[in-house]
This record gives C-alpha cells, structure tokens and sequence, in this order.
C-alpha cells in the first residue's frame, strides 16, 4: 500500500491513544455521509485564520484526510468492508440509480422507522431516499428526543425537527404521556431535570 507522510501525528508518543481518536473521528464523518473524497476537498480549502483555523488545526486536518483516504484504498484493494459500509455503500448505490431508488419507493409504500432520535446522518439520508419519490409519504417515525443516547455514534436528534418542519402541513403528532416502566419518584425527578432542556423538540413542536 502507499506511504503517507503525516506531519501533525507523526509527533505523537502514545501511538494507541492517536489511534483511537482516529478511528473514532473517521467514524463519526461516515456516519455524517461525508466520504474520503469530500473530506479531503474540504481540507483543501482550509487556510490560516480563517475561521479561527489555526496551523496546527490545519496540519490535524490534513494527516485525517490521508488517512482517511488511505483507509478507503485499503478496504478497496483487499474487499473488505467495515460497519459503516452497511449503510453508505446502498447509500451510495441508490444515489447513482435513481431509478432502483424508486422502485424501492413505489414496491414499499409504508416506511417505518423507530429510535427515530438515534438516526445518524447516512441512516437519515437513506429514510429521504425511500420516501422522497410520494409528494406525501405513508411514513411512521417513533423517537423521543429526551432518549437519545447515541451522538457519539453520530446520532443527530436533529432529523426529527428537520422532519417535522419538512412535512409540517400534513405531520401528525401522537404524544404518549403513560409511563408503565418506572415509578411515580422517578418520573418526576426526571421531568424536573428534562424540563430544563429548552432544545427539547416538545418546546420547538406543536403537537
């Protein structure tokens, strides 16, 4: 495989440690659909003090995009593939067929999606592809902003707002309000604490 030189971790002792924070930060821009390519474009662009990028951010970014991108050649030349690929490769492939795309959409009239407050970024973008073809889908969605856990998975609890505004003329909200897993006490100690989430969809969502 090819050599990268890398200018900014190449000064890092704990080699684990680097490692780790790698893999995670690659993670995170696959699950937010950002490939290889794309990060490496933006890389690109980027020059000292613009928007508080300093050198060393910029020398950061640039051993990430090598990396990166050498991290996609070797899955490419040995055909393996990692989690992730499991949704970014159909992903890929139903943003370059547009025509299997509405198949899908047209063989599976009704979509439903649970957890919908732990969606990463590419999960998301596959829902709108399987739904965009109907002007007004029959789409179900179940999340509770209040559970989501996953943001280090690339979680974005966002797509449930952006999915309300987008259908907002024919959303229909069912709010559940009985809670048969926990007691009386502890419902209201966490309603106390939740409360004082003023990002809380509930407060940005009219029911």
């Amino acid at each position: 495989f090819e050599r990268i030189h890398l200018n900014y971790y190449a000064i890092q002792h704990n080699t684990y440690e680097f490692l780790e924070q790698i893999v995670g930060y690659i993670e995170r821009l696959q699950n937010a659909g950002i490939s290889a390519a794309q990060y490496g474009d933006f890389v690109a662009q980027l020059k000292p003090q613009q928007n508080d990028w300093q050198e060393q951010d910029i020398l950061e970014q640039q051993d990430l995009a090598a990396i990166y991108s050498l991290y996609e050649t070797v899955k490419a030349e040995t055909g393996t593939y990692d989690y992730n690929d499991q949704l970014a490769i159909p992903l890929e492939i139903l943003k370059q067929r547009p025509n299997l795309a509405a198949r899908l959409t047209r063989e599976y009239r009704y979509v439903l999606v649970d957890e919908y407050q732990d969606t990463s970024g590419t999960q998301n973008k596959l829902v709108q592809l399987l739904i965009n073809y109907w002007q007004k889908p029959n789409v179900f969605v179940v999340g509770d902003d209040d559970q989501s856990i996953y943001r280090f998975q690339g979680a974005n609890v966002e797509n449930m707002l952006h999915f309300a505004n987008t259908y907002v003329n024919d959303l229909k909200t069912v709010v559940l309000t009985n809670n048969y897993r926990s007691t009386q006490p502890i419902l209201d100690i966490s309603k106390t604490l939740i409360n004082k989430n003023e990002e809380r969809l509930v407060k940005q969502i009219e029911g």
